[in-house]
């Protein structure tokens, strides 16, 4: 088993890199306060503002990682072809089978972004139940992970590599979707409401297709017994 946890080495380098702006802008406030007639240069103020806007975004960028992975552990069992998840003293096991898609976002390739963004990149992999995992760099590499449960991807390069929770969401079309929940409908048609209800009670076992299934066929047979 191989054990990923927090890499301080990359949130030290986020950490230095938002400050080294910061302490820019400070020298900066402190010339202003010397000489407000530095205010009459223009290209000055344009670089302050620059310097400024990229600070707050690479800010908002690198707090969207923290949230998805502090706290954050990921384990890799190659025995059971299986990734073990554990964030906030819960623990999800996703097997290697059930991924069916893979996406591999990073910054531009653009020299100016790359170079800005160079630790934001991250995964995201979409499950056969529709559910997603996320996995940034501040985790392991993506091409670790990449190589360790031989992924296919696809790659989405972005100028501002922010933790994305839309990416996926397409993966499965309308046809695709009332496919599979009439599959789960056909085979609960004939429980009873009480089975039923402890599907859904256990939602945590079943498909997101399972569930609205489950639902249907509970609403259907609860209308079919009440009374006009």
């Amino acid at each position: 088993m191989k054990k990923y946890l927090l890499r301080p080495e990359v949130l030290i380098t986020n950490i230095v890199v938002f400050l080294c702006p910061l302490f820019l802008i400070y020298i900066v406030l402190n010339k202003i306060a010397d000489n407000f007639s530095v205010l009459k240069d223009v290209a000055f103020l344009a670089f302050c503002a620059v310097v400024i806007i990229v600070s707050v975004i690479y800010f908002g960028i690198s707090i969207s990682y923290l949230g998805e992975d502090v706290g954050k552990t990921l384990v890799i069992d190659k025995e059971e072809n299986a990734l073990i998840i554990t964030k906030d003293g819960k623990e999800k096991q996703v097997l290697i089978k059930d991924i069916i898609k893979c996406y591999y976002v990073k910054s531009s390739e653009s020299v100016f972004f790359r170079s800005i963004f160079y630790h934001h990149e991250y995964l995201v992999l979409i499950l056969e139940n529709y559910d997603k995992v996320f996995i940034t760099n501040l985790i392991a590499k993506p091409s670790v992970i990449i190589d360790e449960l031989g992924l296919k991807v696809d790659k989405i390069e972005t100028y501002l590599p922010y933790v994305d929770k839309k990416i996926g969401s397409g993966v499965y079309n309308n046809e695709e979707y009332d496919l599979k929940v009439k599959a789960f409908y056909l085979s609960f048609v004939d429980k009873s409401i009480d089975e039923l209800q402890l599907i859904c009670k256990r939602s945590s076992l079943y498909s997101k297709y399972a569930i609205i299934a489950a639902k249907q066929v509970i609403k259907e047979k609860t209308n079919a017994n009440t009374p006009l």
